[in-house]
């Protein structure tokens, strides 16, 4: 498979640690065992009960698609869907902007413009992306 990892370029936030790991689909947010996806968690700098966000990245050609009640906000040039799930908790949807995968950030103790600025400040590690091998 051959999917880019996503880094963050946001004041506030640093990448303080990496591991590639091997995520079952159900958890990496896929139905279909034979998908792949990458799964990220971001966290500030030495606070682990403070705001995170997890990043489900996968290739996909279809378009996301609004669910009943989402906001429709701006990643950078690309229409995305911002859905509040919960007190503190936030889910935000987007293709990227070349159509080649989907992005989805959950987060826990962000504002919506917050969420909206991390995902503005997301950058591809390279271009290297295609649609995952099927085993």
């Amino acid at each position: 498979m051959s999917l880019p990892a996503l880094t963050v370029d946001l004041a506030g936030w640093a990448i303080v640690a990496v591991e590639d790991t091997s995520v079952p689909p159900d958890v990496a947010g896929s139905e279909d065992p034979a998908l792949e996806a990458t799964l990220q968690v971001f966290r500030r700098p030495g606070e682990l009960a403070g705001p995170s966000v997890v990043l489900h990245h996968q290739a996909a050609v279809d378009p996301v698609v609004a669910e009943p009640g989402d906001l429709r906000v701006a990643v950078g040039d690309t229409e995305a869907y911002l859905r509040r799930t919960g007190e503190q908790s936030l889910t935000l949807s987007w293709n990227a902007d070349d159509g080649s995968s989907h992005a989805r950030a959950q987060a826990w103790g962000l504002s919506e413009d917050q969420l909206v600025d991390f995902a503005d400040g997301l950058r591809r590690k390279d271009d290297d992306i295609s649609s995952p091998q099927r085993r």
